[in-house]
């Protein structure tokens, strides 16, 4: 019967496996490996599509305080016209003024409504208006508007401060409306940062943690890499004392 000897098993050769993990982890700075993990991966996911809703809501919030603070520049700008119309009817009251000057003043005024009525009317934020059916509600307003505009008679003061009360109103309006959208921005900024709180305790990797890893895993590489090399030389001196 012929005589044989095996030689030792050869030697697993090291594996960089552990090492390339902690690396990919602390380079994306993700724990999460979607590709072994599915169901983590969907968990993120969810977290990551409610972010983007989140993301949303508030620029949506945003722009509409931004259309609201520009409606209430709009009817400031008003205001401005209403103290001059108010002052004009002051000077309209004065007996000793003659029929052009009273003409002027019945002119500037009807410029000053003109140019108002103007102003509601091409108020828009980003091509949507501002004011009337598509925008804030300016009905009460715009019917005393044009009271004094049609109005063929002297200047009303009582007119002209009925319409002032109705402008101070829509920006009392205005001003609460903003501040119900500026706490429901401060919610959705709080609700936010409990989804990314939430969505890091999962996905995000903890880099102190991975270092260590990282370390451990070298220091085990070079172990095995030592091992390897010794059981092969033996390996070798088996083969050369059997050759």
């Amino acid at each position: 019967m012929p005589f044989s000897i095996s030689g030792p098993a050869s030697p697993a050769l090291p594996s960089m496996e552990g090492i390339n993990r902690a690396a990919d982890r602390i380079s994306s700075g993700l724990r999460v490996d979607y590709q072994q993990s599915a169901a983590e991966a969907a968990i993120t996911g969810r977290f990551d599509t409610a972010a983007g809703e989140n993301t949303i809501s508030i620029r949506n919030a945003i722009n509409q305080i931004s259309a609201l603070q520009k409606a209430d520049q709009t009817l400031g700008q008003g205001t401005e016209l209403v103290e001059r119309i108010q002052a004009l009817s002051v000077q309209a009251g004065n007996g000793a003024l003659s029929e052009a000057d009273q003409s002027a003043i019945k002119n500037e005024t009807q410029g000053l409504l003109e140019q108002f009525a103007d102003n509601l009317n091409q108020a828009e934020f980003n091509g949507n208006p501002l004011f009337g059916t598509d925008g804030l509600e300016t009905e009460a307003l715009e019917q005393k508007l044009n009271e004094l505009r049609q109005s063929d008679n002297a200047i009303n003061s009582d007119q002209v401060d009925e319409l002032q009360t109705e402008i101070s109103r829509l920006q009392a309006t205005i001003g609460a409306e903003q501040n119900t959208i500026a706490s429901q921005v401060s919610s959705l900024e709080s609700e936010g940062l409990s989804i990314e709180a939430s969505r890091s305790r999962i996905a995000d990797t903890d880099l102190a943690v991975e270092v260590v890893n990282l370390i451990q895993e070298q220091i085990n590489f070079e172990a095995s890499v030592k091992v390897f090399n010794h059981q092969r030389l033996a390996e070798e001196s088996i083969l050369n004392l059997l050759s």
